[in-house]
């Protein structure tokens, strides 16, 4: 049975409830697909192309963002908060999230606050969360680092800031544990670790 990974351009939580809300038709689609490693499938579906299904199963979703979806309290927040919530609602998801620092201190007056707050939103939602922090930024003079270093990289700054030996063990184990129909990646930098599932 081939995995499924769905990615979706989204405008707004309005428009990302709806990709949400029909998800569940992914395996009726016949539309055409690009092959991925070890027999995997790709697809990326606007959502009109996207087929209505009364008979939706829940599934094992995977969802691996770059941020930690809550508090929805603004653009990309709200968009990632309501989309995952309503994924939720009808199927088994495992959160892996990065914790950006500086965007939850806009939020909350420590890290420690932010994320028991966001744990205690987003628990209820998930069968699992886990958080991850941003390791090459937490390093002296973290982002002009690795941004030097991307210099000297085929996948640039957008992928090289988020790369992870944290995350690369965290999605071995849940993809060893699990059979997931669906590899959400709310972030194109996140795409190096595809090969992973």
């Amino acid at each position: 049975q081939a995995q499924t990974f769905l990615r979706h351009r989204t405008r707004g939580s309005g428009f990302a409830a709806r990709v949400a809300e029909r998800l569940g038709a992914h395996r009726r689609c016949q539309l055409a697909h690009s092959p991925g490693p070890a027999g995997r499938v790709f697809c990326s579906l606007p959502l009109a192309e996207v087929p209505e299904c009364d008979d939706r199963p829940a599934m094992d979703v995977l969802w691996f963002s770059h941020l930690v979806p809550y508090p929805p309290k603004s653009g990309a927040l709200l968009r990632a908060y309501y989309l995952l919530r309503a994924v939720a609602a009808r199927h088994r998801v495992d959160l892996v999230a990065f914790v950006q620092e500086p965007l939850l201190a806009s939020f909350y007056p420590d890290l420690v606050s932010a994320i028991d707050d966001c744990r205690r939103h987003l628990e209820p939602l998930c069968r699992s969360v886990t958080l991850l922090p941003i390791a090459k930024l937490r390093r002296p003079f973290g982002k002009h680092r690795t941004a030097a270093e991307s210099l000297f990289t085929r996948d640039g700054y957008m992928a090289g800031w988020l790369r992870s030996s944290d995350a690369v063990r965290t999605l071995r184990e849940l993809a060893h544990a699990r059979r997931y129909a669906i590899a959400h990646f709310d972030f194109v930098g996140l795409g190096s670790y595809r090969p992973i599932l």
